[in-house]
């Protein structure tokens, strides 16, 4: 079975193919660093296929990001072209952004799975009993990305996300986010698709993610606003549950009046479960019908339910029974914090993600995870993948090192203690001497808006500075890029953004968008309670602390916003690495071994010299 989709295997793609083949024929789990332009895309999907449709298996390709999935997708369909084989594709994303009626846009996600349910059983939604038997034996035979397929349903009269579902069943290939497998047991795909867990290859890209995605998944919180909305909804319902609701709810604001008490001003305390759990259970007594929490929980999720049934788009009372459900639940591995800020909020933050990861890659036939910015060993110990079913690789990029130069420029840090207008004045300075010398885009990545806030008063080009703000929809994150294409041919420009953000990571620059890239200051966590209890959890794990819970988290972001503007082998440009922190050992110890940073006063000589070479 030829299944690989091009004419050949290119350098560093044929390593990375063959270890691929040889982890998923074992049975193991390969943890590759793999840089851009390897072709990892193809070569996974390859090693996959090649094995698991020979014996009935399920490929899931798992993404967090949309282009991704497309370009999953004409991988795919090369590959189809290519061996003239029948592979049968779905491409899934969330069942709310599947659906075509417009309300259910409006809903947050918690809700909308209560709205959907409620639309289902009730016969409202005219999706939901289409007939799919026609349209599923056309899906069989063409691969398309989402969009085509939920046109194609909605045309149809037929839930996209049903017929997703149903074409799911006899699929070789799944293109879905994380949460479709790394989810509670009855939120996966494969309870819905009758699939065991070993009968799964899976290939998981921008692996760097997952950690933290599956902790954010089973983390949750809520504020006085929350419980607010949760008292207006509860007046709304008719019967005995309108006044219970209401007493209790209200005694609940009290909890965040007597923490507010206890915590300083702006800061935030350590939290035990008790210390929600008993002051609630106290509220729950005060009236001569006491409840118990769990008596508290039902009445919470059927008053919600009550709530969406009504025609609501949302539900407060349902989110706030989702959030004590989850506090009760969560396990030791966790820590709870009251912030005592301008919105008080009251959280439960999961520290250890392989409480819900291990036992998946326990029971997975076998995996390829990979990522440019990954490092294999911190990877494998957060998800808890045992050693000796694990594979960790590192690969060299392909492209040519002439394309690229690293520079750091001394003088310059975000500290703290350094920060100040003449810093600010300084690191100003020094990248509008940068975008004087680099003939096309820049971009520039700081910490944090509060610094770029502080900087970009000070630049001073002739360049036209566009900003990433806080909050950004998806049309003007696209509206940006666009504009920084157009600028590309008309002058240039400075696009300012966070490291961690959109424009950092999420988004490919293609055509050689960006000449240069700027990354101002080590992106650390400020010293939160969460950011320290991760630090105490993984140095009793694993004796690596400060390494897996303040460094390396830090060092990825960096390299993700540095790896903006060399996408593809065409591609030339400089990195531009701004604080005297990336001369120090334990910093440069993070960088892959083909990241060379070059630390010198003559870096203005040395990027004239780089762009004057081409």
């Amino acid at each position: 079975m030829a299944l690989f989709p091009f004419p050949s295997v290119r350098s560093g793609q044929r390593e990375f193919l063959k270890d691929a083949r040889d982890s998923v024929s074992s049975g193991m789990h390969l943890i590759a660093h793999a840089p851009t332009g390897i072709g990892k895309t193809a070569a996974a999907l390859t090693a996959a296929l090649e094995y698991g449709m020979k014996r009935g298996m399920l490929t899931l390709f798992l993404t967090s990001r949309q282009s991704q999935h497309r370009i999953a997708i004409e991988t795919l369909r090369l590959m189809k072209e290519q061996s003239k084989e029948e592979i049968v594709v779905v491409d899934i994303i969330a069942k709310q952004s599947m659906c075509p009626r417009g309300e259910a846009l409006r809903l947050f996600p918690g809700e909308f799975h209560e709205f959907c349910g409620i639309e289902q059983r009730s016969r409202r939604c005219r999706y939901a009993t289409g007939d799919n038997d026609g349209l599923i034996e056309n899906l069989m035979h063409e691969i398309l990305h989402v969009d085509s397929l939920i046109r194609l349903a909605t045309d149809s009269g037929v839930c996209p996300y049903k017929a997703a579902l149903e074409l799911g069943e006899v699929a070789d290939v799944i293109v879905c986010d994380y949460n479709y497998l790394f989810s509670p047991v009855e939120d996966t795909i494969l309870a819905r698709l009758g699939r065991g867990l070993d009968e799964l290859i899976v290939i998981v890209d921008e692996a760097h993610n997952l950690p933290d995605r599956i902790r954010d998944q089973l983390s949750g919180s809520i504020t006085e606003f929350d419980l607010k909305d949760a008292i207006k909804e509860a007046k709304k319902l008719k019967g005995d549950a309108n006044p219970r609701l209401n007493h209790h709810l209200k005694g609940m604001t009290r909890i965040f009046d007597a923490l507010g008490k206890k915590a300083p001003s702006r800061g935030e305390i350590t939290l035990s479960k008790e210390d929600l759990l008993d002051r609630l259970d106290n509220i729950l007594k005060e009236r001569l019908d006491p409840l118990s929490i769990d008596e508290f929980l039902e009445l919470l999720a059927g008053a919600g339910r009550e709530i969406l049934k009504e025609g609501a788009y949302r539900s407060a009372l349902s989110e706030i029974a989702a959030f004590l459900e989850g506090w009760s639940e969560t396990t030791d591995a966790s820590v709870r914090i009251f912030e005592n800020q301008e919105r008080p909020s009251i959280s439960h933050k999961l520290l250890d993600p392989s409480i819900l990861s291990r036992e998946i890659f326990d029971q997975i036939h076998s995996s390829v995870l990979m990522s440019g910015t990954l490092y294999p060993e911190m990877t494998r110990d957060l998800l808890g993948i045992e050693e000796g079913r694990s594979i960790l690789t590192s690969y060299q990029s392909p492209f040519p090192k002439k394309n690229r130069l690293i520079v750091a420029v001394p003088g310059i840090t975000t500290l703290y203690s350094k920060r100040d207008e003449t810093m600010y004045r300084k690191i100003g300075d020094r990248i509008s001497t940068v975008a004087a010398l680099i003939p096309g885009n820049l971009a520039v990545f700081f910490p944090s808006y509060m610094i770029m806030e502080s900087v970009i008063p000070y630049l001073n080009s002739k360049k036209r500075i566009i900003r990433e703000d806080r909050g950004m929809r998806k049309e003007d994150k696209d509206k940006v890029y666009d504009l920084l294409l157009s600028l590309k041919e008309q002058g240039s420009g400075i696009l300012t953004g966070v490291m961690g953000g959109s424009f950092a990571e999420g988004i490919d620059y293609a055509a050689n968008a960006l000449d240069g890239v700027v990354v101002v200051g080590v992106p650390l966590s400020p010293p939160s309670i969460e950011v320290k209890s991760l630090i105490e959890y993984y140095n009793r794990k694993f004796g690596r602390g400060n390494l897996y819970g303040y460094t390396y988290p830090a060092m990825n972001r960096v390299l993700q916003a540095a790896g903006r503007c060399i996408r593809s082998e065409d591609d030339r440009g400089v990195i531009v690495l701004m604080d005297d922190r990336f001369g120090m050992r334990k910093y440069l110890d993070c960088f892959p071994s083909d990241f060379r940073v070059i630390i010198t006063d003559e870096w203005e000589e040395m990027i004239e010299e780089f762009f004057d070479s081409f």
